[in-house]
């Protein structure tokens, strides 16, 4: 194996490492070694007359020069001409991302007869079965060395799509996956997309629904390299995730489901070999309590990541607030879109005069700054309804107050 040989597969897997795990930083991945790692790349293109290794070079300058800028749209128009403008091509260290769509599906095929094919690195297919079965084909009529993620979107798939008749038939999934030696990640967002997909070295999958890929209800072939899995469903039947179709999987990532995935959690096959699980919050104490439950489901498990409750999430019924001889019958929950939509924008200090009153909202009596209180009414204002907007306006009024809560 020659010295270049060595460096590509060695960034590579560095690249793959760095950019596709979603549970954090891979242990064994820095990005600070990447850098120095595409850096030694760099000077070895450079050496064999390689314009990638400019390209390369020039994306490592922290801070890049108007004359870098204009060198490395030069260098990019030579390799991948006109295409080197296109808002759906995307060059980074030398290596190239490429999304299709209905209104341009020719792009992969445009894409491929340039410089840069060779180092197609990401594909995104955004379309109809007849796009997105055309630009598999075109991907695995040859091998696609540096090919790490790739993700497809049927919006609308046709009627008479089954895991019996997938988008993607078996045959041209077979090919697929001896076109891409290297895919490491697969996101998918379409029913009955595969069956089977076997391919020995997928390791992080992101699926949107379970009827996606047969391996998730037990159809087909074992994924037997995947090692993280990020699934969004509905559907928590025992049979989901066997564990003869999922050898390897270590990571699972629910965070994008409601409390009811649990269900999932208890019965699915693989409960026993997780060893790193992610959750959506937990808002009631029956889903604290199923999760106990599925705890004692899982002995390897090493890390389980669940949102704290968000403070206006507990349960809290309407109070009234009085000072300076003014009552205002309030219901909290009606704060609640305001919450959502403002709390993480707000500033420090106004997310702790908001976490302080909904510590205070289901008690039975308490006190609260006037002022405080108002401030942070304000800064909703818009979500208000009008109980609270007269009690605004009130309290605006008796700055200095301080206001009894007592639950109605």
């Amino acid at each position: 194996m020659t010295r270049l040989a060595e460096l590509e597969a060695m960034v590579q897997v560095a690249w793959n490492r760095g950019t596709q795990v979603a549970f954090g930083p891979d242990p064994e991945f820095s990005r600070d070694e990447l850098r120095a790692l595409l850096g030694v790349y760099a000077d070895e293109l450079q050496e064999l007359g390689d314009p990638r290794g400019e390209l390369v070079a020039l994306d490592l300058l922290r801070t890049p020069t108007t004359d870098d800028h204009a060198r490395f749209e030069a260098l990019s128009r030579e390799w991948l001409g006109p295409l080197a403008k296109h808002p759906n091509v995307k060059t980074r260290y030398g290596l190239v991302g490429v999304s299709i769509t209905d209104t341009d599906d020719k792009l992969l095929s445009q894409f491929l007869a340039t410089r840069g094919a060779p180092y197609l690195s990401s594909v995104a297919i955004f379309g109809d079965v007849v796009t997105v079965r055309s630009t598999i084909a075109t991907l695995a009529a040859e091998i696609r060395p540096w090919l790490g993620a790739l993700r497809i979107v049927v919006p609308s798939p046709p009627l008479g799509t089954t895991m019996s008749s997938p988008i993607i038939p078996v045959e041209l999934a077979a090919q697929l996956v001896e076109a891409t030696p290297a895919l490491y990640t697969l996101a998918t967002g379409a029913r009955a997309l595969l069956r089977e997909f076997p391919h020995p070295s997928l390791r992080r999958l992101v699926i949107d629904s379970h009827e996606d890929i047969g391996a998730i209800l037990g159809t087909g072939a074992p994924l037997p390299a995947v090692i993280e899995l990020d699934l969004a469903t509905t559907v928590f039947g025992s049979g989901m995730l066997p564990a003869h179709n999922w050898p390897a999987l270590r990571r699972l990532d629910l965070s994008r489901n409601d409390a009811a995935i649990l269900r999932l959690l208890r019965s699915c096959g693989v409960r026993h070999q997780l060893t790193h699980v992610r959750l959506p919050e937990l808002r009631t104490q029956e889903a604290r309590d199923l999760l106990t439950a599925a705890r004692a489901e899982m002995p390897a498990l090493v890390k389980l990541d669940v949102p704290p409750i968000r403070p206006w999430h507990v349960a809290a019924l309407p109070m009234v607030l009085a000072f300076a001889d003014e009552e205002f019958i309030v219901d909290p929950r009606s704060l609640v879109p305001a919450m959502e939509h403002i709390y993480d924008a707000l500033p420090v200090d106004a997310r702790m005069t908001w976490d302080d009153f909904w510590a205070l909202a289901s008690a039975d009596d308490a006190e609260f700054p006037a002022n405080a209180l108002g401030e942070a009414l304000v800064a909703c204002d818009a979500f208000l309804d009008d109980p609270w907007r007269n009690a605004a306006a009130a309290l605006a009024m008796h700055p200095e107050a301080m206001v009894q809560i007592s639950r109605l």
